[in-house]
């Protein structure tokens, strides 16, 4: 189905525009073509430096859009700051 001007894609509620904005910043790095492995990681580690309520927020946001390497990641990083706090 897709989206237009006449038909908007409903977002669900828990993706607010803060959030749907960094959720496209992480899909537009990763849907480039021909980045290494290496670029990938390195984006990651640094894109999910933040405060702890912002990857609960892309959590939630990536389960509900269905954005698994998005959702894996926002995992791993809430169980490490769970295991150091």
């Amino acid at each position: 189905m897709g989206s237009s001007k006449t038909y908007p894609i409903s977002l669900p509620a828990r993706v607010n525009p803060v959030t749907l904005s960094l959720i496209l910043d992480y899909c537009r790095f990763h849907q480039v073509p021909g980045r290494s492995n290496k670029e990938r990681k390195s984006f990651d580690e640094k894109f999910i430096r933040m405060d702890t309520n912002r990857p609960c927020e892309l959590t939630s946001a990536a389960d509900s859009l269905q954005l698994k390497p998005l959702d894996d990641l926002t995992c791993v990083s809430l169980s490490q700051v769970t295991i150091l706090s």
